[in-house]
């Protein structure tokens, strides 16, 4: 057995050293890119098992997983302070559909912040469907909030309703 496993490395090793330099090189980039490729694969269908399908779109949430969802009220301190601005949260749904963490990211103010996460919290949520069938899967996703004052009253927008995001997209404001 040792005689074995002593020729297969000699035979191993003098394969290698027929090899110039320059084929080395190239033969170790490649067994690296295939060793990195593996890994990435192996990783993101670990991720993706113990995630489900991720991160959804926030117009996916908005437009196909919230059942009940009215936009947070505008906080009456913020409206007498005259605070206005982005409220931005990330939320995550398990597998039966009940929201499990919210993490707010921005907000103009402690209040806004709030009211955004005490109204998303009271939202109701589908679980995952894929061609109508309920897959029982978790997902997260981002949700954006503007809280604007026009002529004194507070107003709240999400993306789509605002009238002024197409213009912040497009440089026009």
């Amino acid at each position: 057995m040792i005689f074995v496993t002593l020729s297969y490395r000699s035979l191993l090793l003098s394969w290698i050293l027929s090899f110039r330099l320059s084929d080395i090189v190239k033969l170790a980039f490649f067994l690296f890119l295939l060793v990195s490729a593996l890994s990435l694969v192996a990783s993101n269908s670990a991720f993706a098992q113990e995630h489900a399908y991720g991160h959804l779109s926030e117009r996916s949430i908005r437009s196909h997983q919230v059942i009940k969802g009215d936009p947070p009220n505008y906080p009456d301190d913020a409206l007498r302070e005259k605070k206005s601005g982005v409220a931005v949260v990330e939320i995550l749904i398990d597998d039966a559909a009940h929201l499990t963490k919210i993490t707010v990211w921005e907000a103009p103010t402690k209040s806004i912040a709030e009211a955004v996460r005490k109204t998303v919290s009271g939202w109701q949520f589908r679980t995952l469907t894929l061609k109508g069938e309920s897959k029982g899967r978790s997902y997260s996703g981002k949700l954006t909030f503007y809280f604007v004052i026009e002529n004194g009253k507070g107003k709240v927008y999400d993306p789509d309703e605002a009238p002024f995001v197409g213009h912040l997209q497009h440089g026009i404001v």
